[in-house]
């Protein structure tokens, strides 16, 4: 992919949604950028003690999302800045209609924990503001909470 079309990012998670999108660049990409696309080998979870999630290498896993295509090195630096320090790029091929499409997602690092199986329209629904109240920064997402230590009764 060359530079001067832009990056292509294949969204999984939180920035699939078109509040998140804005909350991070000041507005949205335009819809010529953006169309659905699928990762084959790979299933989002939730990170234990966040409200987004992460991907998981899985045989026979599907992660649904949004591949958008031409982004600017400022949008880019906007979005790098906001995953944070957890994740990092990796190229991959997602699946678009008429076939296979190079695009980058964001990887967690080896500190971020996986759930349970994530789902988008469920968080969007119950725990995007959640999300935005407990988890967002564009200084990068914030770390997991702890988890509360269950105290052992003797």
């Amino acid at each position: 992919m060359s530079r001067a079309e832009g990056y292509s990012l294949f969204f999984y998670g939180s920035l699939r949604a078109h509040e998140v999108r804005v909350a991070v660049l000041g507005k949205d990409f335009c819809s010529e950028q953006m169309q659905d696309a699928c990762l084959e080998g790979y299933q989002p979870r939730c990170v234990v003690g966040a409200h987004y999630p992460m991907l998981v290498e899985q045989r026979g896993g599907l992660s649904i999302g949004l591949l958008v295509q031409n982004i600017s090195n400022e949008a880019m630096r906007l979005l790098d800045d906001f995953e944070g320090v957890h994740y990092h790029r990796v190229l991959v091929d997602v699946r678009i209609s008429g076939g296979l499409h190079r695009a980058e997602i964001y990887c967690p690092d080896a500190t971020l924990t996986a759930g349970d199986v994530w789902h988008y329209e469920r968080w969007r629904l119950k725990d995007m503001a959640s999300f935005f109240a407990d988890d967002f920064a564009l200084s990068g997402v914030n770390a997991p909470r702890p988890l509360p230590v269950k105290s052992v009764e003797r």
